[in-house]
Formats: structure tokens, C-alpha cells, sequence
């Protein structure tokens, strides 16, 4: 690829440390930014290379959570690179209502070989959000045209995150983003989630009857089946409980619930697709085939916003032969740019393995992180799968205490590991009257045995310093 042509996409990264900081007084002087963290000073990211990111004074941080579960292949990847430059040549747009592209088909197929099942069809999005609200609205759409028409609650857990879109938000089991939005919210029930830590029924497995599993029933019973549309679970849970693992027997207990009710199965794997815990998507490891997959994060690694959702062929003949659409979208769904680049992120994963290499490492960075945990009093709980690690802090590990919201240690932690340049994923939610500290530790799918060694030292290093540092933990 000429670079010459490519220039717009590289000027950044070759500014001059001078120019960069007049570009950083531009920034400060004439814009007003709304921060996720008014209490944070960010630094300025530059460019990346592979799985680290450098900053304008040239100090590279290793990413540790892919962003937010999104870079699995790492970043500025040259053959991602070129994809986009040759696409934008090609062609960078087309509404779906007026032409199919070449990407599409050929992303469409791909998709439909992978996806367990009859999960064939395909709907792309700009994102998980997007997915998950277009989930929501063929499933309304699926139990109208089958003649159920009075099926419209979606339920979900407690401790979940589906998207922060209102009807994603109305789904998520997150208490702070319930209670601020509320008037907003579909009022929609949750169920109590798979969290054998602190098991909402104070069991223990396998003594527990996996009564998690069973309490979706006791929720639909309670609502009325002929009102209950589907239900939303993510395979392992992200931030709002990172790494949380279900029972082996829990999926094959929900699937047989909802197919006794004739409620969809929605799985989110908009974090734990495309190789994140060692499978294409998650719901394998249960030989789980669910109604409805939701991807994005993953699909596309950060090169272009992305998602999916992914159906079955059942709901597809419905909707097709029962009303011959689904009019609903974003003006950027199916944009053959964002496609073509998930074509090629897909192509770098298939050829690196990247899938089976996220097992064999996953066992890796679990054998540090237990050691991690062993020498570190405040990690009460280890979990996860993959490369998706959840560390869970607590005050005291033997009462399982959790520490005081204004200590907002995971945080303190998170802000530790980035001045010993390594980022890491810090998470709260409340649950049962506690506000729960979190950490999830989910590096780019690429990552080396020698680069898990260095996060693991770094966020000893950060550990140890947070404790040293605040007599509150003592």
C-alpha cells in the first residue's frame, strides 16, 4: 500500500512532540469535553503497536482489557489497514434499503458457517447495543407474527450489562444506571444471576440445585408465560461482574425452560464472541444453541463500528413469510465499509488461530493470576474463562467483605496500573445493599506468555502500592 494515500490515517502518530503539544492546548482551550471521569486526567494515545498503546511522550501502556473488551486482535494492524484503504476506494457507503455489497454476502456467509445450529441469518448493526435492541425487536416482532401477540417482556439478570441504549439499559442489571434512568426504563423483571461467590441463595455448588437456573422459571411463572418474549444472558458476564461463570448445567436447564414456554433465547456475546474465551462463540463451550446470537466489540476489534445479530432460521421464515420485512435500522447498518474491515479482522484471526491460542493462554494468565491472588489479601475472587479474567476485591476474604464505596478500590487500583503503564478494566455495581469493586484483566488475543508476565508484574506493582499507600485497607 502506497503511504502517500494513506496519510490523513498516520499524520498523528509523526507530529512532533512540539506539534502534539500545541495540538493537546488546542484541545483544552476550545473544546469542552463531557469525560466519563471529570476526577481523571487522561493521556493522550498516539498510536498503538500490537498490544500496547503509546502515549504522546512516548510511554507505551499495555493494554490489559482491549479497551473495554474490544482490540482481541490488537492494535494498527497493518492488513486491517490496508482492508479499509482499499474499500474507501472501492466504496465507503450504501443504505440498506437500497443495495447489498459484496462484503455483506461474503460476511453473511461467513457468519452463518460458524454460528451453531440454524443461526443463519444475519442483521448487522453499528454495535452490541444496536444488537441487543434489535433483538429485542424481533422478538416482539417474531411472537406478534406467530400469533402471541400479548408476549412482550424481556427478562433478564441481575448483574448484567446489555447495551446503553434505553432498551439495552432496560435489560442491563445494573442498579446505578437503573435508578438514574428509571423514568426511562421498560420496567422489565431480572433474574437473580450466576454467582456462585456470592450465591444469591446463599447455596453452594453442586448442592444448590442450580436454583440460579431455576429462578427464570419462578420469574416467568410469576409474570405469566403468555406474556414473556425472550430471555437476555451473556455466556460470562463483563464488567458489571467480570468473569462470573455459569454452572455446566445451567444452560441446558434455561434452554429447556424457555423452549417449555416458548420464550426466545437471546445470547449476548457482544464480549465473549470471536475468540474472547476460546471458542468462536461463547455458548459452545455449554452446547448451547440459542434463538438469537448478539455480537459487536469483537466483530470488528475497534477498526469500525460493528455488530450483529445473528437468528435462526425459524424466526427468519416467520418474519419473511409473515410479513416479508424487518423495516428497522440505523442509517449505518450494513455499511460495506465496516463490513469489509470485519471481513479482514476475521481473515487475521483465522490465520493467526487466534481462537485456540486464546485457550492455551487463558490457562496461562489464570495459573499468574492465582498466584496473584494468593499473595494479594483484597482479591476474594479469581473467575473467568479465556482471556477474560474478573478479579473481585474484598475487604476481609474470609467474610468475603466488600470495601466501602468511598474507597473505590478497583479504581484506585486501575488508576495505579496505568502509571505503571498497564491498563486494566475497573467496574462497581451494586448488589443485595453492597457496592462490589471490580478489576477485568482481558488482554488483546495476541498477547505473548512473556507480555502476561509483564502485566502480571505490573499489576502486583500497582496492588501493592494501593495497599501500601491506604491505611482504610488495613
Amino acid at each position: 500500500m502506497n503511504t502517500s494515500n494513506i496519510k490523513s490515517f498516520r499524520r498523528l502518530s509523526k507530529m512532533k512532540k512540539e506539534d502534539l503539544r500545541d495540538n493537546i492546548t488546542f484541545q483544552k482551550s476550545k473544546g469542552k469535553v463531557l469525560s466519563p471521569d471529570a476526577s481523571i486526567e487522561y493521556p493522550l494515545a498516539v498510536r498503538g503497536e500490537g498490544v500496547y498503546i503509546i502515549g504522546g511522550d512516548g510511554k507505551p501502556y499495555l493494554d490489559g482489557s482491549s479497551g473495554a473488551y474490544v482490540s482481541n486482535i490488537g492494535h494498527a494492524i497493518p492488513e486491517i489497514a490496508e482492508a479499509i484503504y482499499e474499500q474507501c476506494r472501492k466504496l465507503e457507503f450504501t443504505h440498506r434499503t437500497q443495495f447489498i455489497t459484496e462484503p455483506f454476502l461474503e460476511m453473511t456467509e461467513f457468519l452463518a458457517e460458524i454460528a451453531p445450529g440454524d443461526l443463519k441469518a444475519v442483521y448487522f448493526t453499528s454495535s452490541g447495543s444496536e444488537s441487543n435492541e434489535a433483538a429485542i425487536k424481533v422478538a416482539r416482532r417474531f411472537h406478534i407474527l406467530s400469533g402471541n401477540a400479548e408476549k412482550h417482556v424481556m427478562l433478564s439478570r441481575w448483574l448484567s450489562y446489555h447495551g446503553n441504549t434505553l432498551g439495552a439499559q432496560s435489560l442491563s442489571g445494573i442498579t446505578r444506571l437503573r435508578d438514574e434512568d428509571f423514568p426511562l426504563l421498560h420496567d422489565w423483571p431480572q433474574v437473580e444471576p450466576c454467582y456462585c461467590f456470592r450465591c444469591p441463595f446463599d447455596k453452594h455448588y453442586p448442592d444448590c440445585n442450580i436454583q440460579c437456573a431455576y429462578d427464570l422459571e419462578h420469574k416467568i411463572l410469576k409474570i405469566g408465560p403468555k406474556y414473556v418474549a425472550a430471555f437476555f444472558v451473556e455466556p460470562i458476564v463483563g464488567s458489571s461482574c467480570p468473569g462470573a461463570v455459569p454452572p455446566p448445567e445451567y444452560f441446558k436447564i434455561i434452554r429447556e425452560i424457555c423452549d417449555k414456554y416458548n420464550i426466545l433465547l437471546v445470547a449476548d456475546e457482544v464480549i465473549t464472541s470471536f475468540g474472547r474465551i476460546g471458542k468462536y462463540f461463547g455458548v459452545e463451550h455449554w452446547k448451547l444453541i440459542p434463538d438469537i446470537i448478539t455480537v459487536g466489540k469483537g466483530t470488528s476489534c475497534g477498526y469500525s463500528p460493528l455488530g450483529a445479530m445473528i437468528f435462526s432460521e425459524r424466526i427468519y421464515q416467520t418474519l419473511i413469510d409473515q410479513s416479508g420485512q424487518f423495516g428497522t435500522g440505523h442509517t449505518l447498518n450494513f455499511n460495506p465499509l465496516s463490513i469489509a474491515t470485519d471481513i479482514a479482522v476475521q481473515k487475521y484471526i483465522r490465520h493467526h488461530d487466534l481462537v485456540n491460542k486464546a485457550n492455551l493462554l487463558g490457562d496461562y494468565l489464570f495459573s499468574k493470576l492465582k498466584e496473584l491472588s494468593q499473595k494479594h489479601f483484597i482479591i476474594g475472587d479469581l473467575r473467568g474463562k479465556g482471556l477474560l479474567a474478573g478479579l473481585e476485591f474484598v475487604k476481609q476474604r474470609n467474610k468475603m467483605e466488600p470495601f466501602p464505596a468511598e474507597v473505590a478500590i478497583g479504581k484506585k487500583i486501575a488508576e495505579a496500573a496505568m502509571r505503571e503503564g498497564l491498563v486494566v478494566y475497573p467496574s462497581r455495581n451494586g448488589y443485595k445493599n453492597k457496592t462490589l469493586d471490580f478489576l477485568s484483566v482481558a488482554p488483546p488475543l495476541i498477547i505473548t506468555e512473556q507480555q502476561i508476565d509483564e502485566l502480571i508484574t505490573k499489576l502486583d506493582t500497582a496492588i501493592s502500592k494501593v495497599q501500601r499507600s491506604n491505611i482504610t485497607l488495613q
